[in-house]
């Protein structure tokens, strides 16, 4: 009696045993593909705020000062300041802003002087030599919060590459 009730019991978790082994298998496979997604979304969010810093810095880098370029890089800015939490980037985006706003009110102020008959009133290389170096400044600041936020790292490859060790440099990784 005791011997029919085991053997029953026997051959149900024998029956189930696969059953079992199926739904933790799927368990187990779901939380790896949602570790797997949220990575990914991660990733993709990194990669779209990295083109985000690379088209405002290569926006700001010429004095092209038209209405295409001025609402691109407002547009930028706004995207910037949208999508990230880091205060710091943020201060930086908005100085380089600044600053390319005061390089093309200059360089419009130099091209409306230069146009004028009257000699006095023209605005000096200076002034617009000033706001290009506040502009390459607020760049080169912007670009440094920029690879800290997104976790690069602000020494050139060629120093990191010799602060590995030799197996590491040879074998990759």
């Amino acid at each position: 009696m005791v011997a029919e009730g085991v053997r029953e019991v026997n051959d149900l978790l024998l029956a189930a045993a696969p059953l079992v082994g199926v739904v933790l298998t799927l368990i187990f496979m779901n939380r790896r593909e949602e570790a797997r997604l949220r990575q990914e979304r991660f990733f993709k969010f990194r990669e779209d705020r990295t083109h985000l810093y690379v088209a405002l810095a290569r926006d700001t880098q010429y004095l092209t000062c038209d209405d295409e370029t001025s609402n691109r890089v407002l547009d930028l800015y706004n995207e910037i300041r949208l999508l990230s939490e880091d205060e710091s980037l943020v201060l930086a985006a908005e100085r380089l802003k600044g600053a390319w706003d005061l390089a093309c009110v200059k360089e419009s102020e130099r091209l409306e002087t230069e146009r004028s008959v009257i000699p006095n009133e023209y605005i000096g290389n200076e002034s617009i030599a000033r706001a290009v170096e506040r502009l390459d400044e607020a760049r080169t600041r912007f670009i440094q919060a920029a690879r800290t936020e997104l976790g690069h790292s602000t020494t050139p490859a060629a120093q990191v590459a010799t602060q590995r060790p030799w197996w590491r440099r040879v074998f990759g990784r």
